[in-house]
């Protein structure tokens, strides 16, 4: 059946006829996958062979695929569509063999030639963005296997990373969509990690493989952002404040399970715990600091970054006194509130003298009317009185009335004075 799928693939061509790929695929595919459902029952020799007819079948789909032709439409678009069930029988035999690292080799092997096929520039973009999906899947098997059905989070975070940087590199929308289902799923399996971060027996529980899935995931977020922000060519504010939500979240789960982590491997699981929460506090306030400098500096969208620093600065405080309080001991305690409590100060006192040297000397003096005259005078380096803050509007005011009394106002020319 196998061998007359790949005969009338030749006849196909050229008939236009639109169901007959479908009689030319579909009963092979029906025999292969009964055969898979009964590999209980084979030896290992035929579950070898059973193997080797399904990956046939999984490349004799592409190649239908490569070769459809491109007019009419329609004959590519279903020799597109039926890759979907010609893989699905190499999908599932595969893994079923005893061998586990030649299952992973034979699932790598096709993995391989579905994503060659996804980046070459000749392959027309429809098979592209059937080929790099498929592609994604049987690597992401080839892993899962090798590794005995274990880290399933680690590997989704860990292709999408790879397949977020590829779009964000190319702007290719293929993988953009492919990383982001795989982001989606990994992010999705992590959420109970932000749970478990705030119970000490859950989070001594953790591992290396948690702490990894919060990392992975800092990068998932970044890079999702990157590569959405440069395809859609957009730049929306929730899309800043989502990112940097989750990354935060992610970040302050790392630190926990790394924490509780250390404790248990020196024999003191509590003060590991705890040690942990006071630094995600901490951490918490200076990245409020980092905001606000950003803030400050930036030439646009200041309002967001101030939202940001307002945000998890009243995040800060209030697992301080709801949280904090409850959970740690009275040397964790101690420092978390000194720590919060001096870079709240620090941020109380330098916030007016930072807004000040970074915007103060920034905004031109577009337009001053003189008093008293019917001029006007244009000049850069000094604040409008407009758009300066209320201590400096009252403090600069009247300098800048008295000096506008002093200027010479030509009225013969085109109304405009000279400012020294």
């Amino acid at each position: 059946m196998l061998v007359l799928t790949a005969v009338t693939l030749w006849f196909e061509r050229g008939t236009g006829w639109r169901l007959f790929p479908f009689a030319r695929v579909l009963p092979t595919v029906m025999v292969l996958l009964q055969l898979t459902w009964r590999a209980d029952g084979l030896r290992p020799d035929q579950l070898r062979w059973l193997v080797a007819l399904t990956v046939c079948l999984a490349l004799l789909g592409l190649l239908s695929a490569l070769i459809a032709p491109v007019q009419p439409s329609t004959g590519r678009a279903i020799a597109i569509g039926l890759l979907a069930p010609m893989v699905a029988p190499a999908a599932l035999a595969a893994p079923q063999l005893p061998d586990t690292v030649g299952a992973a080799l034979v699932l790598a092997g096709v993995a391989a030639v579905y994503c060659v096929c996804g980046i070459l520039p000749w392959v027309e973009e429809r098979v592209r963005w059937a080929t790099v999906p498929i592609g994604a899947g049987f690597a992401l098997l080839a892993v899962f296997t090798a590794t005995q059905h274990r880290y399933f989070v680690v590997l989704a975070l860990a292709f999408a990373v790879v397949y977020l940087a590829v779009a964000a590199k190319t702007r290719s929308g293929v993988n953009l969509i492919v990383g982001g289902i795989l982001g989606v799923l990994g992010v999705a399996s992590w959420l109970p990690l932000l749970a478990f971060s705030l119970d000490q027996e859950s989070a001594a529980d953790a591992g290396p493989e948690q702490i990894v899935q919060s990392l992975a995931g800092i990068a998932v977020v970044v890079l999702g952002r990157t590569a959405a922000t440069r395809w859609f060519d957009l730049r929306p504010r929730w899309s800043t404040y989502l990112s940097w939500s989750m990354a935060t979240a992610m970040g302050s789960v790392a630190i926990v399970h790394f924490a509780a982590w250390l404790g248990v491997q020196a024999g003191n699981a509590g003060a590991g715990f705890q040690t942990g929460q006071a630094l995600v506090t901490t951490a918490w306030m200076v990245l409020c600091v980092v905001f606000l400098q950003r803030g400050l500096a930036a030439k646009a969208d200041f309002d967001v970054w101030l939202h940001l620093a307002l945000a998890i600065a009243a995040l800060a405080v209030g697992k301080l006194f709801l949280l904090d309080l409850g959970m740690l001991n009275a040397i964790a305690r101690v420092g978390a509130f000194l720590a919060v409590g001096l870079l709240l100060l620090f941020v109380g006192t330098r916030y007016a003298k930072a807004w000040e040297r970074a915007h103060g000397d920034d905004v031109p003096v577009e337009r001053l009317v003189m008093p008293g005259g019917t001029g006007t005078c244009r000049g850069s380096g000094g604040p409008d009185l407009a758009t300066v803050s209320g201590p400096l509007r009252s403090t600069f005011a009247p300098c800048l009335v008295s000096m506008g009394k002093s200027f010479s106002v030509d009225n013969a020319g085109n109304g405009e004075s000279a400012c020294g």
